[in-house]
Parts: structure tokens; sequence; C-alpha cells
């Protein structure tokens, strides 16, 4: 079972919000069976990666109004013995993201969105350049790895550092449905591109 690429795939729309509302509007729909199927496709492209198989401290995200489930993701890296890290958002005073350590069975709680995020102290964040790979929800990618977001912009002002800095880790990789692929994203001086792309397709790289 395959998600079908939407009619996005073949327009250019200029305005982000029609973007967002389109491919959000396409995301709810997606049944259980394909959400889960998409899981466990792009699981298993990511453990082939050589990078991935290298990275021993791993940045996750838990899954909200259907964005690509992490679950087997999260499974397979605690298999392997990899760290795994959730993002915690931090209002002040520049609304940016901070990693934290989890492990199953500890305890979560919703941020304002919704959201489960650890609840660990804050002094056990990891150092955003210490993390070998971050894998990102979206709204909307296009083959060059683009990514629009949310439109909060919490990831785009935690990794312009990465950016600036020219770093070879973190690898960012957004993790989306084939559906939410668009011809081109336009992006603002602020949005941060991907490494990486991965659907339940194929790795889309920069």
């Amino acid at each position: 079972m395959r998600c079908l690429p939407s009619f996005l795939s073949l327009l250019m729309p200029s305005d982000r919000k029609t973007i967002r509302q389109a491919v959000r509007k396409q995301r709810q729909q997606l049944s259980l069976p394909q959400r889960q199927f998409t899981a466990s496709a792009l699981q298993a492209h990511i453990v082939k990666l050589p990078l991935f198989q290298q990275a021993k401290h791993v940045a996750l995200y838990f899954s909200h109004h259907n964005e690509v489930d992490t679950a087997p993701l999260w499974q397979s890296c605690c298999v392997a013995g990899k760290s795994c890290y959730f993002p915690v958002l931090i209002q002040s005073p520049d609304k940016h993201l901070i990693f934290l350590p989890h492990q199953e069975g500890e305890r979560l709680q919703k941020n304002r969105y919704g959201i489960l995020e650890p609840t660990v102290s804050h002094d056990k964040a990891i150092d955003i350049f210490d993390l070998d790979v971050i894998f990102i929800p979206l709204v909307a990618f296009d083959v060059r790895a683009n990514r629009l977001g949310m439109g909060v912009g919490y990831y785009d002002r935690t990794l312009i550092e990465v950016v600036r800095q020219a770093a070879t880790e973190p690898l960012l990789i957004g993790l989306a449905y084939e559906m939410q692929k668009v011809k081109q994203v336009p992006m603002a001086d602020w949005d941060v591109p991907m490494s990486a792309v991965v659907t339940e397709e194929t790795v889309y790289w920069r």
C-alpha cells in the first residue's frame, strides 16, 4: 500500500499558506493503514543509510496531526543502541527547540500545541552539534529537499547555526509522505533546507 502523490506535485503555488492548507487537508485524510505503511517504509529506507548506521545520537519527534510516525524508527534506534532525543519548545527569548533524552516508559507531557515532550530537566539537553542526525517533520517539500514547516519557525530558528557554519553534523532529514511533495517550495530567507527528505518511495538528497 502506498500513498499516492497529490495534485500538488504538478503545481507550483507561490502562496505558502495555500500549500500548507492543501497538504495538511490531504494528510488528515490518510487512513491508518496508509500511515502505518509509510512509517514502516521510511524506517526500511533509513536503516540502510550508512550515515544513520554510524550515528550514535539521534533526534526524533512525536508525530502530531498525522505527521509521519517515527515509532518504527525509534524502535530501530533502541535496538541498535543509539541515544534518542526529542524536541522541547522554549518560548523565550527567541522561540527555539532544545533536545532532551527520552527512553520508552518515561513520563511525557503535552506542550501548548498538544505535542508530547520529555519531562526531564532542561540541563540534560544535548548540544545540537553533538547530534548526528535530526529527523524533522514537515508540511511540504520539493525534490531539492527544501522544507516548508508549520509556519511557527521553531526548527528554522534552532537549526540556522547548522547552516551558517556549514556543519556536516547534524544531518537534517525531513520525513514525509510522497503526497507532500510539491513542484517547488517557495523558500523564505529564514527557511532551513534539509540534507535529505525521506518518503515511503525514496530518498531525496539535496
